[in-house]
């Protein structure tokens, strides 16, 4: 495990040489970082920050990585990505209507948070490295693309922008106000609503998320049981589908 390798190991080294007290664990290092740039995010500094080197942020900016890869994005469990057929299925839904609109502004949002904003990422294949993040190969991983304190910061947001043209309906992409190119459309930042819905529609049609849902509990019968966690995950989401 990272938390447990040398490099966590260096981190809370060197924060207690700098602090005097050698009884700091690896989550007061934790905490250390935490409060560092939360309140660096909120005031552009922080007296915690003068206890971590550019180094040592690093070190532990990979370890809030690794977590989020594993638990919500590539690295862990189909479910990461299966859980969010009911927000694909919104936006398949919102995109689709689109087509049928009068020609004036509209827009679909829906409010939340990362919980739902990073499994959408994985599920869409935005962020995803050639070589897995893993707790021996952060050396390896310093041009990685998943970075957390980029591409998930205070208002991370998600616009899917759809266009009538004379062409035909196009879809572009905005990851946190930018411009932002999705595997599904290969190198076109604004890329044919068709070949869009191609690619995300299965899912959505096929979703099932009582299904994604459904646990075997070996102690009794097989049940099925609607995971109230999992609802809640969808709520919490920044996104905007705005179609002109």
């Amino acid at each position: 495990m990272f938390a447990k390798g040398p490099e966590i190991a260096a981190v809370v080294n060197n924060v207690r040489n700098l602090t005097g007290i050698t009884t700091i664990t690896t989550d007061d290092a934790v905490l250390v970082y935490n409060l560092c740039r939360a309140e660096y995010a909120l005031y552009k500094n922080s007296p915690w920050c003068a206890l971590l080197t550019k180094g040592d942020l690093m070190t532990l900016e990979y370890l809030d990585d690794l977590e989020y890869y594993y638990e919500k994005m590539y690295g862990g469990y189909k479910i990461n990505q299966d859980m969010t057929c009911s927000l694909v299925q919104d936006i398949v839904a919102s995109l689709r209507s689109s087509q049928h609109m009068t020609p004036q502004y509209n827009g679909v949002f829906r409010f939340g948070h990362s919980d739902s904003i990073t499994p959408l990422y994985s599920t869409l294949g935005l962020y995803k490295d050639d070589n897995k993040l893993t707790a021996d190969n952060f050396a390896q991983q310093s041009n990685r693309t998943l970075r957390t304190s980029i591409i998930d910061p205070f208002s991370a947001n998600i616009v899917f922008v759809a266009y009538n043209c004379t062409t035909g309906f196009k879809v572009k992409t905005f990851v946190n106000e930018k411009e932002t190119t999705i595997p599904v459309c290969g190198n076109e930042k604004l890329c044919s609503l068709e070949t869009f819905l191609s690619k995300i529609g299965p899912m959505a049609d096929s979703c099932s998320f009582q299904d994604v849902c459904t646990y075997q509990d070996v102690t009794t019968t097989s049940k099925s049981v609607q995971n109230n966690w999992s609802v809640l995950v969808f709520t919490s989401l920044l996104l905007a589908a705005i179609f002109y």
